[in-house]
């Protein structure tokens, strides 16, 4: 293979690991920078998702490669904390050529009661048996830590594929990307089948007073939040409310406890007890209703969604395993600190900087949108000013220059009328937008009718040479009007507020 092919070669699983994002977020087994995903590219090197990068605008340019060898990695961005797990798959299993990380709420939920994974396994059936095959549950390790690595390598090495993480997630290595995708659909699949038979959504506790209305108080907490929060969302469903009738609880898996912390407050269905507990963090679970969340970033509330009914699944499900487990108060703190400090702050910076590009493209256009408008309108006041020309010269017989200024007048009327309206939208003082306009044409008028006099002397046709003078006028007055006349109030009348 040529390097040109390698190149080639190279791009191509690049571009398939930076698409994986997308289709995982899409099938709900990601959230916002979590999970990661990798494709080996030969014995010693293997593509990596960059670390803190939104998947919805991951690109081929953003994936780094990494060197399994020396651990050194090329590229523009820093690879996944989570590489060194990514490596240890690819050292055990020599057919494994794809790996991917999720965050799956059923797969997660079972991972934490590894002593019910044999129930778990009895529920498949021979296919679902012999696509996923062994399945481990590696100990817990705070993620992007050694701790972490050598748990997962354990299990790695037992011969399973499939590693469930404590408190974590799941890490699945494929023969090709879309093997490894589907093994973590089946998994989830069949993650959700165990907790079904549990039966744990079916007794719905109704702990409701006669006085309480879940429509009446979504309602009045809704307007509430409206005058509080830019961003916020109220979710209702019966796993949220069974979760919240259970009370507060102590955070069990590791992103819920980087994106709020150590534990998910339940309060009652009481307006000011909401709005209370939602200064303390960004998502709560009310009694009878479900939950409510709010965030500054709008991006970050299906984020939310996705972490609060995970958690209440995993609550559900060790509850019914009669199972405590959490993570500790020391724990929950660090990945919150190290959270907010670098990774959403990384996240929100990417976003930041998305949203600059954006408005860059949006000026582009309005501006593109302005000199298409300009043009229309110069081109009709340049029809009116050949108008007024052609009766005042041919018909009325009057001097070239005499027909000339009167002719420019009535087109600067009407350009300076509908320009100043429609194109530049502006509000500023007329009369003072008229006076800069009346310099420009101060100094275009003399200039053009000497130029034009000058011409038409050598024996250039008028026509031909009123033409020129549109053309500059054309050019140079939308640059004056643009930069001089409406530079301070664009967009500032009631049309550009529509």
């Amino acid at each position: 293979m040529d390097d040109m092919e390698k190149s080639k070669n190279l791009d191509e699983i690049k571009k398939a690991v930076a698409d994986t994002g997308r289709i995982l977020l899409e099938k709900k087994l990601v959230a916002r920078t979590w999970g990661n995903f990798s494709a080996r590219i030969d014995d010693n090197h293997f593509a990596i998702t960059p670390s803190g990068l939104g998947y919805e605008e991951l690109s081929a340019d953003d994936i780094p490669v990494f060197n399994m060898e020396d651990e050194s990695w090329e590229g523009g961005k820093k690879p996944s904390s989570e590489k060194r797990i990514h490596k240890a798959v690819y050292k055990q299993f020599s057919d494994v050529n794809f790996v991917v990380h999720t965050h799956p709420d059923y797969a997660t939920a079972i991972g934490l009661v590894p002593e019910k994974l044999d129930e778990v396994v009895a529920l498949m059936t021979e296919e679902e048996k012999t696509l996923l095959g062994t399945i481990r549950v590696a100990d817990y390790g705070l993620p992007g830590t050694k701790t972490l690595k050598n748990a997962v390598e354990s299990s790695l090495s037992q011969g399973a594929k499939i590693v469930l993480m404590l408190h974590h997630g799941a890490v699945i290595g494929g023969t090709n990307r879309e093997d490894a995708i589907h093994k973590a659909e089946v998994l989830e699949q069949v993650c959700k089948k165990a907790f079904d038979a549990k039966n744990l959504l079916v007794a719905k506790e109704n702990t409701s007073s006669e006085s309480f209305t879940k429509e009446s108080f979504k309602s009045d907490l809704e307007n509430a939040l409206y005058q509080t929060y830019p961003n916020y969302r109220i979710v209702t469903n019966p796993l949220l409310e069974i979760a919240a009738q259970k009370g507060s609880f102590k955070v069990q898996l590791d992103d819920m406890a980087q994106m709020i912390g150590g534990v998910i407050h339940s309060v009652a269905a009481e307006k000011n007890a909401v709005l209370k507990a939602l200064k303390k963090q960004d998502a709560v679970l009310v009694k009878g209703l479900g939950c409510v969340l709010k965030s500054e970033n709008p991006d970050d509330l299906d984020a939310l969604e996705l972490l609060i009914t995970k958690s209440a699944i995993a609550k559900l499900y060790t509850d019914a395993c009669n199972k405590k487990i959490s993570l500790s108060a020391f724990d929950c703190w660090l990945m919150r600190t190290v959270y907010k400090n670098k990774y959403s702050k990384k996240k929100n910076q990417n976003q930041a900087e998305k949203g600059e590009t954006e408005k860059k493209d949006t000026e582009k256009k309005k501006e593109f949108i302005r000199v298409i408008k300009f043009f229309l309108f110069s081109v009709s006041a340049g029809v009116i000013e050949i108008v007024a020309f052609t009766l005042l010269n041919e018909l009325a017989h009057l001097p070239y220059w005499v027909s000339y200024l009167v002719a420019l007048v009535l087109s600067v009327l009407w350009n300076f009328t509908f320009n100043r309206k429609f194109t530049f939208k502006a509000a500023n003082n007329v009369p003072i937008a008229m006076l800069k306009v009346a310099c420009y044409y101060a100094v275009f008028t003399p200039l053009t009718t000497l130029l034009e006099h000058k011409l038409t002397g050598l024996g250039w046709n008028e026509y031909l040479v009123t033409l020129i003078n549109m053309a500059l006028n054309l050019t140079t007055e939308y640059l004056y009007d643009r930069f001089v006349v409406f530079r301070a109030s664009l967009d500032t009348n009631q049309k550009a507020k529509k």
